[in-house]
């Protein structure tokens, strides 16, 4: 997450605007949950709260980390959004197109319940 988001201010060598799923779409195999898990994070950051442009670049992670990436999709929606459920829905909505609104849906509840798997 500190390659996200970095506690002085300036920019990670591990991130890239010109790819916003970086880097997630390079480390090993073991690390790219996690690291999908937070990518919108990063994706918010690069493309600004323009929820059709987030939920585009999880369409078009690498096809086994669309559902993690939709999951952080949703978490973002969720705490984005205060928390509200008609908001969420109408932005978990957007995911429909690439599959992954059940994801992103399902990660919301996740945020406001508090828990995670």
């Amino acid at each position: 997450m500190e390659n996200f988001v970095t506690s002085f201010g300036g920019q990670s060598p591990w991130v890239r605007d010109d790819d916003p799923l970086y880097p997630c779409d390079w480390v090993a195999e073991g690390d790219k949950y996690t690291c999908y898990q937070q990518a919108t994070t990063r994706i918010i950051r690069v493309v600004g709260l323009h929820w059709d442009k987030i939920a585009q670049a999880c369409g078009e992670a690498e096809p086994d980390w669309i559902d993690t990436c939709f999951g952080s999709f949703g978490q973002n929606a969720s705490v984005l959004s205060s928390r509200r459920i008609p908001q969420i829905l109408g932005t978990c909505a957007l995911a429909r197109q690439y599959k992954g609104e059940a994801e992103c849906v399902r990660y919301a509840a996740m945020d406001i319940a508090g828990t995670y798997e």
